[in-house]
């Protein structure tokens, strides 16, 4: 006999189910199921009174519904192939090469069942792998959400500190110039703002313009000229103690307000920063997530594809039983009685091994079994 289909029952530890011990299994399962869809639909009595009649006739929608989708689905199960019919005509040659052909049939059905299997589990793996990164990306992206909200709390408290300090170092300028003119009505200031201007620009160009020697010692008269008009202005500011804690209030006040200006800046580079990084993970969460659902696309495509070649794979291993039944009773129907007691005397000597617990192969299960012994 030709080597037997892969048999999925489960079968204990040490052991190989046959493919007629499997098969009987699922059909088994299969004619319960229609005994108990069959059973549910009691047969009417003709003696039945008028009244039940009645109450039949008045039942809900959805029960009758009920009941023919069950009429339905038994009727299913109970539609079978008649294979002894299918062969009946068949002789014992063709049977046993259709049997052969059945068997690389589903063979073949197997190692595509198992192909699309495999591939289904590289399609999970993949997809559970591209899910893993888009939780640890959209973690990352919260992450980045609270730092940046943080950060633009505190720009907020920065910038309404900033607001009290410009107001306070303005106030207190108000005051230095108003006292310093106050003090030194008759005295000619000099333009010190212009003049600071001036000394700026001429450090510039002296640093970065190319100059001949008499030009550059004419610039360096000039600068020291202005320094010294600075110098002398600082000084006469200096020499009335009034106006010198004025200027020093008014310069720490606009020191404070430099450095909380500093720090906002600072901090609202931060937090855009942080929203940037928080928006690139976001995006590549996205396509991640795209990946990834495209990965559970094709595992269900390819879990889809396994299963209706699973069922046309069972269909083969149900035929090939019953033409395994057929040909036996052939060979039982033509064999002599000699040969029979033959064939008995056999299948008593393998029970006698397969109770001292020798291990069978299928063929020898099934002489077994044809028997009656099991």
């Amino acid at each position: 006999m030709e080597g037997e289909p892969e048999q999925n029952a489960s079968a204990p530890e040490g052991e190989t189910p046959s493919s007629e011990d499997t098969l009987e299994k699922s059909i088994e399962i299969q004619e319960e199921a229609t005994e108990n869809s069959s059973s549910d639909q009691e047969p009417v009595s003709p003696d039945e009174s008028k009244d039940s009649k009645k109450t039949k006739e008045v039942e809900s929608k959805d029960s009758k519904k009920t009941k023919e989708v069950d009429s339905e689905d038994s009727e299913e199960v109970e539609e079978e192939v008649n294979f002894e019919l299918k062969y009946s005509e068949t002789s014992l040659d063709d049977i046993l090469s259709v049997r052969k052909e059945l068997y690389e049939s589903s063979e073949e059905f197997r190692a595509q069942r198992d192909e699309l299997n495999l591939k289904s589990q590289e399609n999970i793996i993949s997809r559970n792998s591209f899910n893993e990164k888009v939780k640890e990306l959209m973690e990352a992206v919260e992450t980045h959400r609270e730092t940046r909200n943080t950060l633009n709390e505190k720009v907020a408290e920065l910038k309404s500190g900033r607001k009290e300090a410009t107001n306070k170092a303005e106030k207190l300028r108000q005051d230095f110039l108003d006292l310093k003119k106050s003090k030194f009505a008759n005295s000619r200031l000099p333009p010190i703002f212009k003049i600071r201007k001036e000394l700026k620009e001429l450090e510039i160009k002296q640093m970065t313009t190319p100059l001949t020697t008499s030009k550059e010692r004419g610039l360096v008269e000039k600068i020291g000229l202005l320094q010294q008009q600075i110098r002398e202005y600082n000084e006469m500011l200096d020499s009335d103690s009034d106006v010198a804690e004025a200027r020093s209030n008014y310069k720490d006040s606009e020191k404070s307000r430099k450095i909380i200006l500093k720090e906002m800046n600072q901090t609202r580079q931060e937090a855009q920063r942080e929203h940037d990084q928080m928006y690139r993970d976001l995006k590549k969460s996205r396509s991640t997530r795209k990946k990834a659902d495209s990965y559970q696309r094709a595992f269900i495509k390819s879990k889809t594809e396994a299963d209706e070649i699973h069922g046309a794979y069972i269909e083969l291993l149900k035929e090939i039983q019953a033409i395994d039944r057929i040909i036996g009773d052939r060979r039982k129907a033509t064999s002599s009685p000699g040969e029979t007691t033959k064939t008995m005397a056999s299948a008593e000597e393998l029970y006698q091994k397969f109770l001292g617990g020798d291990k069978l192969t299928t063929n020898e299960l099934m002489v077994i079994q044809k028997a009656g012994l099991l």
